[in-house]
Protein backbone atom coordinates (compact mmCIF):
# COMPACT_ATOMS: atom_id res chain seq x y z
CA UNK A 1 0.00 0.00 0.00
CA UNK A 2 2.89 2.89 0.82
CA UNK A 3 4.44 1.82 -2.45
CA UNK A 4 1.52 2.80 -4.52
CA UNK A 5 1.35 6.07 -2.59
CA UNK A 6 5.00 6.59 -3.04
CA UNK A 7 4.50 5.83 -7.11
CA UNK A 8 1.20 8.44 -6.66
CA UNK A 9 3.22 10.75 -5.14
CA UNK A 10 6.07 10.80 -7.34
CA UNK A 11 3.93 10.73 -10.39
CA UNK A 12 1.72 13.82 -9.22
CA UNK A 13 5.54 15.87 -8.58
CA UNK A 14 6.61 14.90 -12.01
CA UNK A 15 3.61 15.67 -13.58
CA UNK A 16 3.39 19.24 -12.56
CA UNK A 17 7.51 19.27 -13.03
CA UNK A 18 6.18 18.37 -16.70
CA UNK A 19 3.91 20.67 -17.23
CA UNK A 20 5.58 24.10 -15.83
CA UNK A 21 8.46 22.68 -18.27
CA UNK A 22 6.33 22.15 -21.02
CA UNK A 23 4.57 25.77 -20.32
CA UNK A 24 7.56 27.59 -19.61
CA UNK A 25 9.79 26.39 -22.64
CA UNK A 26 7.15 26.09 -25.40
CA UNK A 27 7.82 26.83 -28.93
CA UNK A 28 10.11 29.67 -28.85
CA UNK A 29 8.84 33.01 -30.94
CA UNK A 30 12.76 33.71 -30.98
CA UNK A 31 15.64 31.24 -32.02
CA UNK A 32 19.25 31.74 -30.99
CA UNK A 33 22.13 30.91 -33.54
CA UNK A 34 25.91 31.68 -33.93
CA UNK A 35 27.13 34.84 -35.27
CA UNK A 36 29.92 34.49 -36.99
CA UNK A 37 32.41 35.01 -40.12
CA UNK A 38 35.52 32.55 -41.03
CA UNK A 39 37.17 35.27 -42.30
CA UNK A 40 36.95 37.28 -39.41
CA UNK A 41 37.89 34.21 -36.98
CA UNK A 42 38.95 30.98 -38.29
CA UNK A 43 36.91 29.15 -35.46
CA UNK A 44 33.94 30.15 -37.09
CA UNK A 45 34.93 27.85 -40.28
CA UNK A 46 34.52 23.72 -40.34
CA UNK A 47 34.61 22.19 -37.86
CA UNK A 48 33.37 24.64 -35.81
CA UNK A 49 34.61 25.98 -31.98
CA UNK A 50 31.21 26.58 -30.13
CA UNK A 51 33.74 27.40 -27.28
CA UNK A 52 34.90 30.57 -28.45
CA UNK A 53 32.15 31.81 -31.17
CA UNK A 54 29.06 33.06 -28.84
CA UNK A 55 25.18 32.84 -30.43
CA UNK A 56 22.94 35.82 -30.19
CA UNK A 57 19.65 36.15 -29.51
CA UNK A 58 17.89 36.68 -32.99
CA UNK A 59 15.18 39.14 -31.79
CA UNK A 60 17.51 41.19 -30.37
CA UNK A 61 19.36 42.46 -33.53
CA UNK A 62 18.26 45.20 -35.42
CA UNK A 63 16.11 44.42 -38.53
CA UNK A 64 17.98 45.83 -41.73
CA UNK A 65 15.86 48.22 -43.21
CA UNK A 66 15.43 45.99 -46.14
CA UNK A 67 14.02 43.36 -44.49
CA UNK A 68 11.28 45.80 -42.38
CA UNK A 69 8.22 43.69 -41.45
CA UNK A 70 10.17 40.75 -40.98
CA UNK A 71 11.23 38.86 -38.12
CA UNK A 72 14.06 36.08 -37.30
CA UNK A 73 12.75 32.94 -37.19
CA UNK A 74 15.63 30.54 -38.13
CA UNK A 75 19.53 30.05 -38.56
CA UNK A 76 21.82 29.97 -41.41
CA UNK A 77 25.21 28.62 -42.10
CA UNK A 78 26.30 30.03 -45.72
CA UNK A 79 29.49 28.30 -46.88
CA UNK A 80 30.96 30.16 -50.02
CA UNK A 81 33.46 29.76 -52.51
CA UNK A 82 34.86 32.92 -54.56
CA UNK A 83 38.21 32.53 -56.92
CA UNK A 84 38.93 29.42 -54.76
CA UNK A 85 38.56 30.93 -51.35
CA UNK A 86 36.20 29.33 -48.49
CA UNK A 87 34.23 31.47 -45.91
CA UNK A 88 31.79 30.23 -43.67
CA UNK A 89 29.09 32.97 -42.50
CA UNK A 90 26.88 31.75 -39.44
CA UNK A 91 23.98 34.08 -38.42
CA UNK A 92 20.25 34.73 -38.18
CA UNK A 93 17.96 33.82 -41.39
CA UNK A 94 14.45 36.26 -41.97
CA UNK A 95 13.17 34.99 -44.80
CA UNK A 96 12.04 31.16 -44.35
CA UNK A 97 11.33 29.07 -46.98
CA UNK A 98 9.75 25.41 -44.84
CA UNK A 99 10.75 23.11 -47.30
CA UNK A 100 14.76 24.14 -47.10
CA UNK A 101 14.75 23.93 -42.93
CA UNK A 102 17.29 21.28 -41.83
CA UNK A 103 18.60 21.24 -45.70
CA UNK A 104 21.29 22.77 -47.57
CA UNK A 105 20.92 24.07 -51.05
CA UNK A 106 23.78 24.63 -53.27
CA UNK A 107 24.03 28.01 -55.86
CA UNK A 108 26.87 28.40 -58.35
CA UNK A 109 27.27 31.79 -59.86
CA UNK A 110 29.09 33.25 -61.87
CA UNK A 111 32.86 33.78 -62.01
CA UNK A 112 34.16 30.81 -60.09
CA UNK A 113 31.30 31.44 -57.00
CA UNK A 114 29.73 28.66 -55.30
CA UNK A 115 27.18 29.07 -52.22
CA UNK A 116 25.54 26.74 -49.93
CA UNK A 117 22.80 27.65 -48.01
CA UNK A 118 21.65 25.57 -44.85
CA UNK A 119 18.99 26.83 -42.82
CA UNK A 120 17.82 25.09 -39.29
CA UNK A 121 15.14 26.00 -36.80
CA UNK A 122 15.84 25.28 -33.64
CA UNK A 123 18.45 27.55 -31.24
CA UNK A 124 22.33 27.40 -31.99
CA UNK A 125 21.79 24.59 -34.79
CA UNK A 126 23.87 26.24 -37.23
CA UNK A 127 26.99 25.23 -35.13
CA UNK A 128 26.64 21.78 -36.89
CA UNK A 129 28.54 20.38 -39.74
CA UNK A 130 25.85 18.43 -40.78
CA UNK A 131 22.91 20.88 -40.15
CA UNK A 132 20.80 18.34 -38.69
CA UNK A 133 17.78 20.38 -36.34
CA UNK A 134 18.09 18.71 -33.09
CA UNK A 135 15.37 19.73 -29.93
CA UNK A 136 15.74 19.29 -26.52
CA UNK A 137 11.87 17.83 -26.45
CA UNK A 138 13.64 14.53 -27.64
CA UNK A 139 15.87 14.69 -24.57
CA UNK A 140 12.29 15.77 -22.52
CA UNK A 141 10.70 12.34 -24.14
CA UNK A 142 14.00 10.47 -23.53
CA UNK A 143 13.22 11.68 -19.50
CA UNK A 144 9.88 10.73 -19.59
CA UNK A 145 10.03 7.05 -20.87
CA UNK A 146 13.59 6.82 -18.62
CA UNK A 147 11.03 7.93 -15.43
CA UNK A 148 7.74 5.75 -16.76
CA UNK A 149 10.37 2.75 -16.54
CA UNK A 150 12.13 3.24 -13.33
CA UNK A 151 8.77 4.10 -11.81
CA UNK A 152 6.84 0.93 -13.29
CA UNK A 153 9.02 -1.24 -11.80
CA UNK A 154 8.41 0.23 -8.18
Amino acid sequence: MMGSIAFVIATTIYCLISFLFIACSGEQKSVECYKCNSLYDPACGDPFDNFTIGSINCSWKKTPDYLQGYQPSFCRKTIQTIQGKTSVIRGCGYVKNSYYDGRCVRRTGTHDVTVIYCTCSTSRCNGASGMVPFSSKYLFFAGVVGLYVIFSVV
